[in-house]
């Protein structure tokens, strides 16, 4: 842990390490943030975990995208490979709007590819994810 937070870490109380977190504290927000981000902005992680999940989810293309594979098999190795892939980490981002809606996008394109469809075919984000 001290090996990947070298970088944040800090006088003893404003930095606190446990076994698994990390705890920074500092007079505001944008303090806490440089220390991280250094502008507070995670675009390029959010866009860097759409790739991964597309990476993995080509390098599983063979079984999402099989017209004999079972739509519902197909949903439940989405969910347990290619989902937790793009969300890896992402529950300790100070997210936006703006990046969960990038987050859906990818998603709902992936899955109309494994179905088979396209926008053109008109079927509702609702039905697909059904």
């Amino acid at each position: 842990m001290d090996a990947l937070t070298h970088h944040i870490q800090g006088e003893v109380p404003w930095c606190m390490l446990f076994v698994d977190d990390i705890v920074l504290i500092d007079k505001t927000q944008g303090n806490v943030n440089g220390r991280l981000e250094g502008d507070g902005e995670i675009d390029g992680d959010v866009m860097h975990r759409i790739g991964v999940g597309w990476m993995k989810w080509r390098l599983a293309s063979g079984v999402v995208c099989d017209k004999n594979m079972p739509p519902n098999l197909k949903g439940k190795f989405y969910r347990a490979v290619v989902r937790p892939a793009m969300l890896y980490v992402a529950e300790c981002w100070p997210v936006k709007n703006s990046h969960i809606q990038k987050m859906k996008v990818e998603e709902i394109r992936m899955l109309r590819w494994m179905c088979g469809n396209t926008r053109l075919d008109k079927f509702r984000n609702e039905d697909i994810r059904e």
